[in-house]
């Protein structure tokens, strides 16, 4: 592990602990045992290491939506990618936490454009899912980045509902309710034959259900 890694692990770990008030140059430094003026070489100063951090964010974020290219069918990407979101917010919560960290927390005018790159990256990841759902006549035509923003809108807002203590709930059941929720809003985004085929295929099952326990 180089300097650079060791610091950004410290940075991260007091980020944790204390949040964005308790991470400093100083106390980084202090912690891995060197003077301060010895961090200067790797960061300008607190809000490039913390930039840094939200960088190493997206690309966590990024190894978990990536898997989703593992399904097979369109469909079946687009529902990985759903739950690949959820996972890493629940499994990786400070990164999670520090996506949507403001310039203003950091007395900052803007994030700066490199990292607004890698998430533009993954916005892109799911319009991909989106549009070739729709290309596959699985969803309905329609603008595959209006519908990516709604879909992103949907999981972040359950998701901070959980995070944030506002769903009393045990983790098991939120997940549940945010799979519920994904499939509400995706059987509403179908486009009209496969939607019949689904309730078809519910009929079917209803109807194999009842003649087993006759």
């Amino acid at each position: 592990m180089t300097q650079r890694d060791r610091i950004l692990r410290c940075a991260c770990e007091l980020y944790v602990a204390d949040g964005l008030k308790g991470l400093s140059m100083r106390r980084v430094a202090r912690r891995l045992g060197v003077t301060a003026p010895a961090l200067y070489r790797h960061f300008e100063d607190r809000n490039d290491l913390v930039f840094e951090l939200i960088g190493e964010a997206f690309d966590v974020l990024a190894r978990y939506l990536y898997r989703a290219l593992e399904g097979e069918t369109p469909r079946e990407r687009l529902r990985l990618a759903g739950d690949a979101y959820l996972r890493f917010a629940l499994e990786d919560p400070e990164y999670y936490e520090l996506l949507f960290v403001s310039p203003a927390q950091l007395g900052a005018h803007a994030i700066p454009e490199e990292i607004c790159v890698r998430g533009d990256a993954l916005h892109q990841f799911m319009t991909d899912r989106i549009r070739e759902c729709m290309n596959a006549g699985i969803l309905k035509a329609d603008d595959a980045q209006s519908v990516a923003l709604t879909l992103w809108a949907l999981s972040h807002g359950l998701v901070s509902l959980y995070v944030g203590g506002k769903l009393r709930v045990e983790r098991p059941v939120f997940e549940a309710m945010y799979r519920g929720s994904f499939r509400r809003l995706f059987d509403g985004l179908e486009a009209p034959a496969v939607a019949a085929a689904d309730v078809v295929a519910d009929v079917n099952n209803v109807s194999s259900a009842t003649a087993a326990g006759d």
